[in-house]
């Protein structure tokens, strides 16, 4: 009852400081701050496809839905979708500032973004680069029948380029997972950037101390790979390059060089990296090959 009280408010207070000092913007049409933000908090997520439905059916195809202090558009056309992703990309691909060290998805778009980008794609994602690591798909499936874990096991081997034991791989996926299964809990905090680090200063500690307890163990596997010697790849020697390996060369231009550390990524910054690679490619994948498998089952003449 205590958090719901702060939360409303918070929001309240939110409504009257943005009244009062944002400047008015043209946005397009959506419910009032409150409204909006009460809509958000009472229907939860499997509810927010129909809430968007029906503010379609009141404010048109572009709509605008605020939670605190963000302001969020949602388009509900295939041909605004086409102007806003194809036509003028350039233009809304930029993202809010990420309260956690930028990864690709959520840098700001520039030179950086672009590096980073680019790095996944040709030097782990390109055909030649994955064909390195097809003995160690077949180690993934032989040793575990769960679809997730051995998607994360070939994961983590692509990422730091050695195969662990089963409690090593438990240990990284925990580290990753506890994040993921509180996201709705600190969901306030990116909210209320500010003002939620005041109001939940447990939660925001809770944040951090799972943060901290990832990047001790991914750091620790980066600089073991780092010592090992294999971060300098060479072209066409057979070796397994791994993700980290990429990231350790990487180069960022003077003038977008926001990083502790000069030119070059930070530990901090390469673990942060290194978990988006592991929670972005994990379930996604495990979610299409599952369906592959049970229409498979369902159509056994395909």
């Amino acid at each position: 009852m205590e958090t719901w009280f702060i939360i409303v408010v918070s929001l309240c207070i939110a409504a009257v400081i943005r009244s009062l000092l944002v400047r008015r913007r043209k946005l397009p049409p959506g419910p009032p701050l409150f409204s909006a933000s009460l809509l958000q908090l009472i229907n939860p997520p499997s509810k927010f496809e129909p809430l968007l439905i029906n503010l379609k059916a009141r404010y048109g195809p572009l709509i605008t839905l605020s939670f605190g202090f963000q302001t969020n558009i949602f388009v509900g056309s295939h041909s605004l979708a086409h102007q806003v992703l194809v036509q003028k990309g350039a233009v809304f691909s930029d993202r809010p500032k990420s309260l956690i060290a930028p990864d690709i998805a959520t840098s700001s778009y520039g030179p950086s973004w672009r590096i980073l980008r680019r790095n996944l794609v040709s030097e782990i994602m390109h055909p030649s680069r994955i064909r390195t690591y097809s003995w160690a798909r077949k180690w993934g499936i032989k040793v575990v029948d769960h679809f997730q874990y051995a998607m994360f096991c070939l994961l983590v081997f692509m990422c730091f380029g050695e195969k662990f034991d089963e409690s090593k791989v438990n240990e990284i996926a925990k580290v990753h997972r506890d994040p993921l299964l509180n996201f709705r809990r600190f969901r306030v905090l990116t909210t209320f950037p500010k003002l939620g680090k005041i109001l939940f200063r447990n939660r925001w500690k809770e944040l951090e101390k799972l943060r901290s307890d990832r990047d001790k163990v991914v750091i620790r596997l980066i600089k073991s790979r780092i010592r090992s010697g294999n971060s300098e790849p060479q072209l066409g020697s057979g070796q397994i390059v791994a993700y980290v390996d990429t990231l350790v060369n990487l180069r960022f231009p003077e003038e977008d060089s926001d990083h502790g550390n000069g030119e070059r990524l930070t530990l901090n910054e390469m673990a942060t990296i290194c978990s988006e690679f592991l929670n972005g490619g994990t379930d996604t994948t495990t979610t299409a090959l599952q369906w592959i498998m049970a229409n498979l089952v369902k159509h056994p003449r395909i």
